[in-house]
Parts: structure tokens; C-alpha cells; sequence
């Protein structure tokens, strides 16, 4: 982290992961998939850039590029898992923030990204490769709209809205040979965008010191959002919940 003045900040990072595979993929038994003792875990490695800046003391706000890169992902090959995946992802992150007070702020944040598959496994079926392809069930664009309000010292508010671009579905192709040409594997339409409304309401010391009741409710436009199927048994793929509400009571000693 760089700040040249005590408006304007830089920051770089870097890191990376790992995630080992599980049992019942080491030693896959009743299954079609053939186990594999020897995988090796998935790796991820990501870097990132940003630039921030404080236009005044209560508002500031930061742009910064990602770049994702995942290696020797897990997946079937002619009935056996092996570490052949690679992805990419790539993108855009700005954000605002805004202070009004003590407990109350406002923020808003963006992101646009790009994600490639860049396995290259071969097309069963020919002795061609799939080229690099979206993935599908990403959203190419999401954003954040929130308030947090201190109505009381004891009371606060927070509303926030959700969105999510539309989601297309997988690119990767296949060999059809009831035509003999290669064929986009899910041709469904692409999932809905959807806007969440969320809402919460938090009181402290209540009903008596140290206590803490929280109600919170989401959804509350009760929009009909769904998780993407990607395997494509599901042709409305998989509905989530509408309305719903949830309390909770915390208690300090």
C-alpha cells in the first residue's frame, strides 16, 4: 500500500490457494468415475490493483483490475477425475462510499468481469479441442446499493439492493452425431438478471442492557430469482426462496 498524499492511496496484492480433493473423489467407489489417489490439489492464484481516493473527509472511493488464474482443477475425463481444468477470470471493481454520522453511511459498488475456460480438453467423440469458452452461470455484471441509518444511538437501519446480471449459459461444445456437427452442449436461455431488496433493523439495549434484537427481511420485492442448473436436468433451473424474514437475539454479559 503506497498513499503519495493523504488524498490519494495505491495498493497491489497478490495471493494464492489450494484446495485439496476429497475422499470420496480419491476413492470414488460404487460410482461410473474410476478413483484417482494420485490428484493433486486445485490451485488459485489471484492479483489485484486499485487506486482510491478521498474526494472529502466523508466520501471516498477506489477503482481497481483483478485478474483470477486457476490451474489443475478437478474434472471427469473418459471416467475418471483428473487435473486438467484451468480457468481465467478478469475484471472491473469501482466502489463509493459515503459517511453521514456516526452510524450512518451509504455505499455503492460495481463489478464487471470476464471468465474463460481455458481446459482445451479434447471433444469426445472427434479429434478436436474445445477452444477458450465461457463457463456459463456467471453474471457478467453485479452491483451493491446500501444505506446504513442510525435512527437512535440504539437503533439502526440498513437497506440494501442487490443485482445480478443475466447468466449464459455454458459455451462448450459437443459432438451431435445425429447431425455430425459440433453443437453448443446447453442451448437454454440465459438466467434472468435479478434485483434483491433487503432490509434490516437492529435494536441495541433492548429490552434491556446488553441485549441485542435484530429483525431482517429479504427479498422483500419477493423477486422470482433462481440458481443457475448447470448440468441442464432442471429446464427452469433451481428457485429460491421469496419473502422471507428472520429474527435474532444476541445477549451480552
Amino acid at each position: 500500500v503506497y498513499s503519495p498524499t493523504k488524498k490519494l492511496w495505491f495498493k497491489t496484492l497478490h495471493g494464492s490457494a489450494f484446495r485439496a480433493p476429497d475422499m470420496t473423489i480419491l476413492h470414488a467407489q460404487n460410482s461410473p468415475m474410476e478413483e484417482n489417489p494420485d490428484l493433486k490439489p486445485e490451485k488459485i492464484a489471484t492479483t489485484e490493483a486499485l487506486v482510491g481516493y478521498h474526494f472529502t473527509k466523508k466520501i471516498s472511493g477506489s477503482i481497481s483490475g483483478f485478474y483470477i488464474n486457476a490451474d489443475d482443477l478437478i474434472q471427469v475425463s473418459e471416467f475418471k477425475y483428473v487435473n486438467i481444468g484451468k480457468m481465467e477470470s478478469r475484471g472491473v471493481e469501482a466502489e463509493l462510499k459515503a459517511r453521514f454520522g456516526k452510524n450512518t453511511h451509504a455505499y455503492m459498488n460495481a463489478t464487471w468481469q470476464d471468465v474463460k475456460d481455458k481446459t482445451h480438453a479434447k471433444i469426445a467423440g472427434t479429434d478436436q479441442y474445445q477452444g477458450d469458452f465461457h463457463p456459463g452461470s456467471v453474471p457478467e455484471f453485479l452491483m451493491n446499493i446500501g444505506l446504513n441509518h442510525g435512527i437512535t444511538e440504539n437503533i439502526i437501519g440498513h437497506v440494501s439492493l442487490n443485482y445480478a446480471g443475466e447468466r449464459d449459459r455454458s459455451e462448450e461444445m459437443i459432438w451431435d452425431f445425429g447431425r455430425m456437427e459440433l453443437v453448443r452442449r446447453d442451448i437454454r436461455e440465459p438466467v434472468a438478471e435479478r434485483w434483491l431488496l433487503n432490509a434490516s433493523l437492529t435494536l441495541k439495549s433492548f429490552p434491556v442492557k446488553g441485549m441485542m434484537l435484530q429483525i431482517s427481511g429479504f427479498n422483500l420485492l419477493d423477486d422470482d430469482h433462481r440458481d443457475p442448473d448447470t448440468v441442464g436436468f432442471i429446464l427452469n433451473d433451481i428457485p429460491r426462496p421469496g419473502i422471507t424474514y428472520m429474527g435474532r437475539i444476541t445477549y451480552s454479559f
